[in-house]
């Protein structure tokens, strides 16, 4: 769209003028008029834009909207190629000291001059231009963002898709039952006040459909007196409003209406509304509503009689539903995407009409089952990840209060409150952490970026076709000779996805071939080496090389003066050159490997930091860096640190304390020891750090530092300590808002009591290496809205936490390498007590926040786009022995099994299957998926014949070992009910109970 890359580009003019003028001398007033002749017209781009898709989708001639607008966006490029190109130009010029200096100087003022002269000519022509487009579109007769629709305007009606949406019938909608039956049970039931209710979602998701089938319920028909639906849309006036709600209250009741509310004012409407309603009770549907400030247009009219009145909101911004707060209790609901067995069930519905009864043909079903997979596909990124690529491209200006990242943390939400962004996990604190598009929405963005010019996706094909790009994404493969034909790109980001291999010339010849790049994605991309040539990209400001096999970083790094983010994170670079110190924009530098033991990530192989690195002033978060006297010298000038994680040596307690009461803005600390035997010290830290949300501590202590308790914003605590002399839980209970407390071997517990009133807010506790714990506590009232309990390994422990099922919001109870101990937990008579009202499997699976998947094949799980990027703590694999017909120990049935998975769980690390398959082909891909040190559970059988089947020989081939073997005994799981492979009920269902 235009209005976007024309908002760029004044936006990216804005600075130069007040930054940057001794750069552009005498071209600073036809700067200043191109910035305003942009801004002129600007405000009639949304109506441009809009004509021009509408033309789009219509046809138009050879001077079209569509041209003209293409026109101007070309020379929004156009403007920032100009500022780019002259940046890089000068950047490129000569420096020295001393009579080299000198002479360099010299011969910078003089090709600076000629480069002056270069743009000027450059902002000649296009200020003639956008003067010719200017005039061109006053034929047009755009309307301005500040005046209302009028005759020049074309009238464009589209079509409602929510009408049919009212009217399906019963038979037609999955998925929503549960939810319409609560949604009704709050509509007749509770307070007396007026209540709204929001249910939220994206687009298509079901919002209207949900909304008609509560609003026609026929018990709700006879039990509000006075009933009303109103389709409201992204735009409307107020007293058009008004005059529909109260037309409709009329209509829907059949009641004629007392007064003409044609010609009526705002005032007149609201009393005849109020008048209408007061003494009764009355349902209110608003359909579509956009505007976050709706609610303030018809709260008066909707009085609170204290009769039971209910109204509805279906919006896809959350900010909507937050607004109807200010003055009623609202219940929000979020609608979600059906599960697979409910979007299979909708599909073959729709697909197959009535007369299949709702089934889908046997010849079909590979297919089908393909094209709903591609509906359920979505694309994730993680969400700090995007907003520091946001700002490296330019988006969003460098601000100090608030900072660039809030205000793009800022637009992020907005979009999630659109329901255009979805929220795939969240942190503890409730802060998006990753999103997505769903994948249609990605479809249609990548199409409309590439009409626009303003990125493409490349499969393999060569880049020749992406001269004007500016932004490209490189997936699955590349050619070796993809970059030869292009020269003076103006590609600005370059993007790796699921590249299994790039040509030895890839990285040489993208450096040479896009000079003005600004972005430099090479997560996970299959490089060793970052060539010198890097240090001419001088207009950098995004590299990242994280979960690369990189060791070394060239000194020309020293030369990306611009450069705002360096991610080396999962590297094996363990050291920075000297040079790095230049870098004095440089806000974000993550330097370290990271392992997983027992789903925990784990920090280790800090790097060291050349001398004089305190000039990097800029940076906001850095980790994970080693610490002597003199880098924690170099640490306290970093006055702007948000986030620090350091390994200090022993010893150094009085200037670590020093160092952390200088940085005002900590958010995260992490200080971590060589090992939990070196001191670390923290007591003289004599204030708490008002900011500090999540702190972790390795190392040896004998007391906690008082300070810690006098943190009231700590979120997130996770302690790795010896040494302690008293008991850490008993003082750390009493912290306010502690949602998360990770103890790893802290102080030698035998018992873990925790008692009423403890950790009121405590979300998510895990206990590890604890060797001497035998038994576990919990009284009622303790951890109240703990959701996640993770224990192990305790290798006394062989009883199940005791009060359990005191923790009612608990989804998840794990226990890490105790499979003996959890073994005898399951034959404690306190085991069935604590299950025996369990619902079904699946069910109980679902309850605990489950993912349930079928068709999965086992012998290619790693491929499938649930997991092809995840490890796992555990894999359990319960090898079957029915659905297949002749001997159990014949080879040939051993070797070709049949290929039906019958269910998988995936969550919090952890994959649960059942599968029919061939047991060697799913070790090699649970090899590959799980985590360092983390296990697959197999469950088969081992008398004669079965032997042959070899499990551990078949493990071993693929680099696992045997930890454990525990026998399988029938009366500790009443549930088990066998079943034989062969015969004439082998393809029978299991029976449940």
């Amino acid at each position: 769209m235009a209005e976007a890359a024309v908002n760029f580009a004044i936006e990216t003019l804005g600075p130069l003028l007040v930054e940057e003028i001794r750069l552009w001398g005498g071209v600073k007033k036809e700067v200043q008029s191109i910035k305003s002749e942009l801004e002129s017209l600007r405000s009639f781009l949304k109506d441009a834009d809009t004509r021009a898709a509408v033309e789009e989708l219509e046809g138009g001639g050879e001077e079209s909207v569509r041209t003209w607008v293409k026109q101007l966006r070309d020379e929004a490029y156009r403007i920032e190629d100009v500022i780019d190109e002259y940046t890089f130009m000068v950047a490129k010029l000569p420096h020295g000291s001393g009579l080299v200096g000198v002479l360099h100087r010299i011969s910078r003022s003089i090709k600076k001059l000629k480069l002056r002269r270069g743009v000027a000519t450059e902002i000649q022509d296009i200020k003639s231009a956008l003067a010719d487009i200017k005039r061109r579109g006053e034929s047009y007769r755009f309307r301005s963002i500040d005046e209302p629709s009028s005759s020049g305007t074309r009238n464009v009606i589209p079509h409602d898709s929510r009408v049919r949406s009212f009217f399906v019938e019963d038979d037609e909608v999955v998925g929503i039952e549960s939810i319409k039956r609560k949604l009704i049970d709050l509509m007749v039931n509770g307070r007396s006040e007026r209540s709204v209710v929001a249910v939220v979602g994206e687009g298509g998701l079901g919002k209207t459909t949900l909304a008609g089938k509560i609003f026609n319920n026929d018990g709700l028909k006879t039990h509000f007196s006075s009933r009303a639906w109103v389709t409201v849309g992204k735009e409307y006036k107020k007293n058009d409003l008004l005059r529909t709600i109260l037309n409709e209250v009329h209509r829907v009741t059949n009641e004629p209406a007392s007064v003409e509310t044609h010609d009526m004012e705002e005032m007149e409407l609201i009393t005849a509304l109020r008048d209408h309603l007061k003494d009764k009770s009355y349902i209110v549907v608003f359909d579509d509503v956009w505007k976050i400030d709706f609610w303030g247009d018809v709260e008066d009219a909707l009085l609170d009689n204290k009769k039971s009145s209910r109204i509805i909101v279906t919006t896809r911004r959350m900010n909507v539903a937050k607004f109807c707060k200010s003055s009623s209790p609202v219940h929000v609901h979020e609608l979600e995407t059906l599960r697979p067995n409910e979007a299979w069930k909708l599909f073959c519905r729709k697909a197959f009409g009535p007369s299949s009864g709702g089934s889908c043909p046997s010849e079909l079903r590979e297919l089908s089952q393909d094209i709903l997979a591609k509906c359920g596909e979505s694309c994730k990124i993680n969400c700090a990840r995007l907003i520091r690529l946001w700002i490296a491209e330019g988006f969003f200006q460098y601000s100090k209060r608030p900072t660039s990242e809030q205000v793009a943390e800022e637009y992020l939400n907005e979009l999630v409150d659109r329901s255009l962004v979805q929220v795939s996990e969240r942190d503890i604190s409730g802060r998006a952490r990753i999103c997505q598009v769903h994948d249609l929405m990605h479809e249609i963005i990548i199409r409309k970026t590439e009409e626009l010019g303003f990125g493409r996706v490349l499969n393999g094909e060569a880049l020749s076709r992406c001269s004007k790009t500016r932004r490209i994404t490189m997936q699955r493969s590349i050619d070796d000779g993809a970059l030869v034909s292009i020269k003076d790109s103006k590609v600005r980001s370059v993007f790796h996805f699921n590249i299994d291999k790039l040509p030895d010339s890839f990285m040489n010849a993208s450096i040479a071939n896009f000079k003005l790049m600004k972005v430099l994605d090479l997560e996970d991309a299959p490089v060793d080496y970052l060539p010198e040539g890097v240090g001419n990209l001088f207009n950098l400001h995004y590299l990242s090389l994280k979960n690369t096999k990189v060791k070394i970083i060239p000194k020309s790094i020293g030369n990306l003066l611009g450069l705002e983010t360096l991610d080396l994170k999962n590297t094996l670079v363990r050291e920075l050159p000297v040079e790095i110190r230049n870098l004095k924009r440089l806000r974000y530098l993550m330097v370290y490997q990271y392992n997983f033991t027992a789903g925990v990530a784990i920090e280790e192989a800090a790097a060291k930091l050349p001398e004089g690195f305190g000039s990097l002033t800029n940076l906001q978060k850095l980790c994970i860096i080693e610490a002597d006297s003199e880098a924690l010298k170099e640490l306290t000038k970093l006055r702007q640190l948000r986030k620090l994680s350091i390994r200090p040596q022993n010893g150094n307690g009085k200037d670590l304390c020093a160092l952390i009461a200088n940085l005002e803005n900590l958010e995260s600390l992490t200080v971590v020891m060589t090992s939990k035997e070196e001191i670390l010290d923290l007591q003289s830290l004599s204030s708490p750090l008002q900011y500090l949300q999540r702190l972790y501590l390795t190392g040896n202590m004998k007391k906690l530092p008082d300070w810690i308790f006098k943190v009231k914003n700590l979120i997130k605590l996770g302690l790795e300590l010896s040494g302690l002399t008293e008991e850490p839980i008993r003082v750390l209970q009493a912290l306010p808002n502690l949602l998360e407390l990770r103890l790893v071997g802290t102080y030698n517990y035998e018992l873990f009591h925790f008692e009423a009133g403890w950790f009121p807010k405590l979300q998510i506790l895990k206990l590890r290496d604890f060797v001497a714990v035998k038994s576990v506590i919990i009284e009622k009232g303790a951890m109240p809205d703990i959701r996640e309990l993770q224990i192990g390994p305790c290798p006394l422990l062989m009883e199940i936490p005791i009060g359990i099922e005191h923790l009612r919001n608990l989804k998840l109870l794990g226990f890490a390498l105790m499979i003996k101990q959890v073994y005898y937990m399951t034959k404690d008579d306190n085991w069935g007590k604590k299950i025996k009202e369990a619902r079904s499997n699946l069910d109980t699976l679902r309850k605990l926040g489950a993912s349930i998947l079928h068709g999965v094949d086992a012998t290619e799980m790693k491929e499938h786009p649930q997991f092809s990027k995840r490890k796992f703590d555990r894999i359990i694999f319960n090898f079957p022995h029915a659905g297949f017909h002749g001997k159990e120990e014949d080879d040939e049935v051993i070797r070709e099994l049949p290929g039906e998975s019958i269910g998988l769980m995936c969550q919090y690390g952890e994959l649960k299957m059942n599968a029919y398959e061939p047991c060697g082909r799913f070790f090699r891909n649970a090899s590959s998926m799980l985590r360092p040190d983390d296990e697959v559970h197999v469950s088969h059988k081992t008398t004669a014949s079965f032997c042959k089947w070899h499990i551990e020989e078949l493990a071993s081939k693929h680099s696992l070992s045997r930890l454990d073997c525990v026998q399988f005994r029938k009366k500790d799981d009443p549930g088990h009910n066998n079943k034989k492979g062969a015969g004439s009920q082998c393809d029978d269902h299991f029976h449940l109970r």
